[in-house]
């Protein structure tokens, strides 16, 4: 084999085996960010409703190892609100609705995700100090893929790849859809006016579905653990720590993230604050971040820096990730709960 042919043949055999090892992270992981606080209906549906104001929107894009040709394209936008808003409830329900986009791969395999989700949310304590909240999520997802995007070893003439010459593959569906159900509980709890903590734990893909393009075998989507909890530590009037883990587990793939962002307050009339922190994903990459309270809304920018093994081909580019947080809230007067007046007996 004289040396081009070598150059190509080895070219060709990288290619796929990229492929190969994104086509088994796909069947393996499920979507996530590495600003996993910035996409809670994603992270755990009891945290639905988990803030303050009336509706809250957000949006997240990721691209994901951009050394690589055609790798992760994420795309994710959520709307939760709270029904109930008056103080004097012990308890409230809010709803919330998820879209989820993610583009991978020479094949442009895609999946597409959208949930209802919903949440109810209970003050276990009179000072209302501690919180905790059950939350359910249930939608359909969508898996597809243009194999006419695909190369073959077959179509290998000996000198270089001819799309005219037949794959030597068989292929009966292009998409698959199934329907999916995931759960999850919070709690909260706030010391003092300095200190609070707050953890959770999400149970996803409870009726494993079956994600095969074959009809012929069923690939069960392996259900997915997550833990997560952080702290909000006050230190003085401006300043502020929130750090924060999380752990997941999925059939044979584990994740554990850990790291803070510290808070400083501005007084500015548009700009409120400005946060800085990263993370580290264990055995996987770092993550810096910064993010911006600006009028009604908060915006981060993080970045992966990869140093795992995959660090030869990434060569340390892991990802860019932006997030955007819109919380509306309504001004309204606190009203008493109505009360029918006992007659008064003179």
């Amino acid at each position: 084999m004289n040396k081009s042919r070598k150059i190509k043949f080895n070219s060709f055999l990288i290619t796929a085996l990229l492929l190969f090892s994104l086509q088994s992270s796909l069947y393996a992981q499920d979507i996530h960010f590495s600003q996993f606080n910035a996409s809670p209906l994603n992270l755990n549906p009891a945290l639905t409703g988990g803030f303050d104001g009336d509706l809250r929107l957000i949006g997240n894009h990721k691209r994901q190892w951009l050394t690589f040709t055609n790798a992760y394209r994420t795309f994710s936008v959520s709307a939760d609100a709270r029904l109930n808003q008056l103080q004097l409830y012990r308890s409230n329900i809010s709803v919330g609705l998820l879209f989820n986009n993610d583009v991978a791969g020479d094949a442009n395999f895609s999946t597409n995700q959208i949930k209802l989700a919903a949440s109810y949310n209970y003050m276990l304590s009179r000072d209302s100090a501690l919180n905790a909240s059950v939350g359910i999520n249930a939608g359909f997802n969508q898996h597809n893929i243009n194999y006419n995007l695909l190369t073959f070893g077959s179509q290998f003439n000996g000198n270089q790849f001819d799309p005219n010459l037949t794959s030597g593959e068989t292929f009966t569906n292009d998409n698959v859809n199934y329907f999916d159900v995931s759960a999850g509980l919070g709690l909260s709890y706030i010391f003092n006016p300095k200190f609070a903590a707050n953890t959770g734990f999400s149970f996803n893909h409870i009726n494993k579905p079956n994600q095969s393009f074959s009809d012929l075998s069923d690939i069960g989507l392996y259900q997915k653990y997550t833990i997560h909890g952080g702290l909000d530590w006050r230190f003085t009037r401006d300043l502020t720590l929130y750090p924060s883990a999380i752990y997941q587990y999925q059939g044979k793939l584990t994740e554990l993230n850990l790291g803070a962002l510290l808070k400083m307050n501005i007084d500015n009339i548009s700009f409120h604050a400005i946060y800085f922190g990263g993370w580290m994903r264990a055995k996987d990459a770092g993550i810096v971040e910064i993010r911006f309270d600006y009028r009604m809304f908060n915006i981060g920018i993080s970045y992966d820096i990869n140093y795992s093994d995959l660090n030869v081909a990434s060569n340390g580019r892991g990802g860019l990730e932006i997030s955007i947080i819109y919380i509306y809230k309504k001004h309204r007067e606190l009203r008493l709960p109505y009360y029918k007046r006992c007659p008064v007996y003179m």
